[in-house]
């Protein structure tokens, strides 16, 4: 199922990044993503976080998915399984 980059991802608060509007999103030692905006208003700090919290919160997602049907709550797996679906498009 997975075609991401494994995790975990982490987000470099470098001053080059930091100074030339971005941020980079990192696996070990690699830039996976960069996150950046030419509108100061946007807050990629939070936005790169975000990204860089995708791995956890996928794990987290399926065990929602295997609880949800282990317990009968299904409406929960589905949930779970329609934000996993929409990010792996």
């Amino acid at each position: 199922m997975s075609k991401h980059t494994p995790g975990p991802w982490m987000v470099d608060d470098s001053e080059y990044l930091a100074e030339g509007g971005g941020l980079c999103v990192m696996q070990g030692n690699d830039c996976i993503a960069v996150v950046g905006d030419f509108n100061p208003s946007h807050p990629i700090d939070a936005n790169a976080r975000l990204i860089a919290a995708a791995p956890e919160l996928l794990e987290a997602l399926q065990a929602v998915i295997d609880h949800g049907v282990m317990t009968g709550d299904e409406w929960v797996a589905e949930k779970a399984m329609a934000a996993i679906a929409r990010a792996s498009a």
